[in-house]
């Protein structure tokens, strides 16, 4: 990996990120739900990153609690045309209840539909009801950056993943885990994996959170372009810091 990428990493802005997720016609606006309003509640300190009232947590994977999925599937109970399999939880708001921002794979229902990446923000109550407070799409190929640019990041080309109980396929943890070796500022963990571009090679679009290595920084969500060679070298050859507000 450059000089040039290794000091953008170490100098990347703390600012919390969002996700980035294939387009299948543009973003799409909340469902409406009628949600408590936005009040920000003081909590306890972490070493999580916060930006209008969205917090991330100290540390992400691809894995959802039996709690987070029982109140995603409560949420989305009777919705139709599009089929949501939620990934991770990726940032939560305290309001009076909670919101959580979801990371999702979608599948639309209908006739030649495709598959497309999600974010669906879902309000709980305190009485413990769920509901859809909005749902975007995400065109990873596309991604909203919170400093408004990226580094590196290749354009066009990019294929979805298919759907597969495994999100972070081995070959794309491999290929993370060897171009991040000795990478300054974040040790990534992948979250999942977006797409794919057939070069020479593979390029990896990989959702990531960042947690900073150096003492009182804040985690960060990460879309990472990493490369991987026919002899088996991988290089990290592009990233952005995700602006979570943009898709919540």
């Amino acid at each position: 990996m450059n000089k040039t990428i290794k000091m953008l990493v170490a100098g990347m802005s703390a600012a919390v990120l969002a996700i980035v997720l294939i387009a299948c016609g543009g973003q799409k606006q909340g469902t409406g739900a009628d949600v408590a309003p936005e009040t920000s509640v003081e909590t306890e300190a972490d070493p999580s990153a916060t930006v209008g009232g969205w917090t991330l947590p100290s540390a992400i994977s691809s894995t959802l609690t039996a709690e987070e999925r029982a109140i995603f599937d409560k949420a989305v109970e009777g919705i139709t045309g599009v089929g949501y399999d939620p990934v991770a939880v990726i940032a939560t708001q305290v309001v009076s209840g909670t919101n959580r921002a979801y990371l999702c794979r979608g599948t639309l229902v209908t006739p030649g539909g495709g598959q497309c990446w999600y974010i669906v923000t879902v309000y709980e109550n305190l009485q413990g009801d769920a509901e859809i407070r909005e749902i975007k799409e995400f065109d990873f190929s596309n991604p909203i950056f919170a400093t408004g640019e990226a580094d590196g990041m290749a354009l066009g080309g990019w294929q979805i993943v298919e759907p597969s109980a495994v999100m972070i396929p081995a070959d794309a943890a491999e290929a993370l885990a060897k171009a991040s070796e000795g990478t300054l500022g974040y040790e990534y963990t992948p979250i999942a994996l977006l797409g794919t571009q057939l070069v020479s090679g593979t390029n990896y679009r990989i959702l990531a959170y960042g947690a900073p290595v150096t003492p009182d920084a804040q985690g960060t969500l990460h879309v990472l372009d990493v490369y991987m060679s026919l002899d088996g070298t991988a290089e990290l050859t592009g990233m952005g810091a995700l602006d979570i507000t943009a898709y919540v």
